[in-house]
């Protein structure tokens, strides 16, 4: 397919950098990866630019505005690594930047073998967009930036569509509005409901979203950043009580101060039984801001600590071809942690939305 077909001045070679990176980490033909990438960025031709009001749109994918993220995870048997995208991301008009994404979404589901999540994301569609799928522009109002994401498996099936939770910055009704998701999902809702009753006096929901190949492994996922600090344990959720959230924190922290808005938690639900399966923390790269050396070296206490599997990120770090957004931890209901290093193209900073949040 040949280069990545960003419109954006500047972007396009950033971009390219970043899938470049993820064909040579992942070992996956770099013609596959930017096939991929040029599926879920779903930057429309040059022909339609105009039609399609192309160049004044924003992404809150990355705290730079940057529309595309290469994760590598890490647990105790290997590593893996998948990309996320904020679809369409060059478009203002909501309208069409929503049926570019919606297009993307079907054709990711295809390229990494999880068609059969359709109908998981048309129920969530119908979920957060009145008269789906005949979406009118005036339900895009409350999604300034954006109706989704997309995540796709580079070396591995599974794929994941994540929305804007916010409800327009309505907390009450966003956990609402989530709760009522769930109980069109979920074969039984309690975990669920007891998460949110107890979450929702503590954070603001950002987004939601669904991970997998088919419903038999799906996860439904919560994101949501704290209105106020809290101790882990207060949150309610017995997984977070785990000192190992804690020892990551600190290990991963150091001397820095994270504001709230820099820390992401998130609670993945199985959708064949409804049972709370996992969480994770996410924290924002920029704002710990270790320099490439630094960000290995905490890289390697982590993996070392919890007898995770290294990640082969010093070559492309050294060489500025890719730079730290997010670094998350997880740990599921049979005590498996797993590490988690978000990469974004080098770019200048700018501002994003949708949470500016990390999901997968």
């Amino acid at each position: 397919m040949g280069a990545i077909a960003l419109e954006r001045p500047g972007q396009g070679s950033a971009q390219s950098r970043l899938a470049q990176v993820a064909a040579e980490l992942s070992r996956v033909d770099r013609s596959q990866v930017e096939a991929l990438c040029n599926v879920m960025l779903a930057v429309p031709s040059v022909d339609r630019s105009a039609e399609l009001a192309c160049g004044s749109g924003r992404s809150g994918l990355n705290d730079d505005g940057s529309p595309l993220q290469y994760c590598l995870t890490s647990t105790r048997q290997g590593w893996r690594s998948r990309l996320l995208a904020d679809p369409a991301w060059v478009l203002a008009e909501p309208l069409a930047r929503f049926e570019q994404s919606r297009q993307a979404l079907i054709q990711v589901l295809g390229m990494t073998q999880s068609e059969a999540l359709l109908p998981l994301c048309d129920r969530t569609l119908t979920c957060y967009l009145p008269s789906y799928p005949a979406v009118e522009a005036a339900h895009l109002a409350p999604f300034d930036s954006g109706v989704m994401w997309l995540g796709a498996g580079v070396d591995t099936p599974g794929a994941a569509l994540y929305l804007d939770g916010r409800c327009g910055g309505q907390s009450t009704l966003a956990w609402q509005q989530a709760a009522d998701w769930l109980a069109t999902l979920l074969p039984q809702t309690a975990a669920a409901e007891a998460a949110i009753a107890s979450l929702s006096r503590y954070g603001e929901l950002n987004s939601v979203g669904i991970e997998g190949t088919k419903p038999e492994n799906a996860r439904a996922k919560l994101y949501w950043r704290l209105k106020k600090p809290v101790l882990l344990e207060e949150m309610g959720l017995d997984l977070l009580q785990n000192p190992i959230f804690a020892s990551f924190l600190s290990t991963a922290a150091q001397d820095r101060r994270i504001q709230l808005s820099g820390l992401v938690f998130s609670a993945g639900f199985l959708i064949s039984t409804g049972e709370l399966f996992d969480l994770k923390i996410d924290l924002c790269g920029h704002c710990l801001n270790y320099p490439p050396k630094g960000w290995q070296r905490i890289l390697g206490q982590l993996t070392q600590t919890y007898e995770l599997t290294p990640l082969p990120v010093a070559k492309p770090l050294n060489q500025g071809r890719c730079q730290v957004s997010y670094l998350g931890f997880g740990l599921d209901r049979q005590g498996s942690p797993r590490l988690n290093l978000y990469l974004k193209a080098p770019s200048s900073l700018g501002s994003g939305s949708l949470g500016s949040g990390n999901p997968s």
